[in-house]
C-alpha cells in the first residue's frame, strides 16, 4: 500500500511524505521521498522506487485508489478500483511536447500512439492525462521541502 502521511502524525508539522507499507507481512513500512511536490499545483505526484514496491518495468500489476478525509470524518470519500497496468508497456504513448512543457500562450501538437501489446498489458488505461503543474508566470513559487526518511 503507498500512502501519504504528515511527518510526526495528524497535525503535528504539516510535512507531508509517501509511505509504503506491506499488508502481507502486516508491517515493512518505509519512508520515501516525495519527489514532486509543490504547493503552486492542484496535483500531487507520490513516488516510489520500484524495488520497495517489489515491481519491475515489465511486472503487470493491479491496483485501487481510495481517498478519504483525513481532516473531518476519516471517511472514505472517493475510489478507482480494479485498475490493471504494466510500466513498460503502456496502451498509449504521447509525443511531440518538449519535456520543459509548453509555455504560457505557446501551443504543441501531442501524437498519441497505440503501444503493441499495451492493450493487454495495460487494459486499464483509457487515455492519457495531461497535467497543468504551476501556478501563473512571474508568480513568486513556494516550495515545499521534502525530506528522506523524515520520521
Amino acid at each position: 500500500m503507498v500512502f501519504n502521511a504528515e511527518a510526526g502524525g495528524f497535525g503535528a508539522s504539516g510535512q507531508n511524505g509517501v509511505r509504503v507499507f506491506n499488508l502481507h507481512t502486516n508491517g515493512g513500512r518505509r519512508h520515501i521521498l516525495l519527489y514532486r511536490c509543490r504547493l503552486d499545483s492542484g496535483n500531487m505526484i507520490m513516488t516510489a522506487p520500484l524495488s520497495v514496491l517489489g515491481l519491475t518495468p515489465s511486472t503487470q500489476f493491479n491496483f485501487s485508489v481510495f481517498a478519504f478525509d483525513n481532516y473531518f470524518t476519516g471517511n472514505l470519500t472517493d475510489a478507482i478500483e480494479g485498475m490493471t497496468y504494466t510500466l513498460g508497456t503502456p496502451r498509449f504513448v504521447g509525443s511531440g511536447v518538449p519535456a520543459s512543457g509548453v509555455p504560457a500562450g505557446g501551443s504543441s501538437t501531442l501524437t498519441v500512439q497505440s503501444v503493441a501489446g499495451g492493450d493487454t498489458a495495460s487494459p486499464s488505461q483509457t487515455g492519457l492525462l495531461l497535467m497543468y503543474r504551476d501556478a501563473r508566470r512571474k508568480q513568486r513559487r513556494t516550495r515545499l521541502r521534502c525530506f528522506r526518511n523524515f520520521l
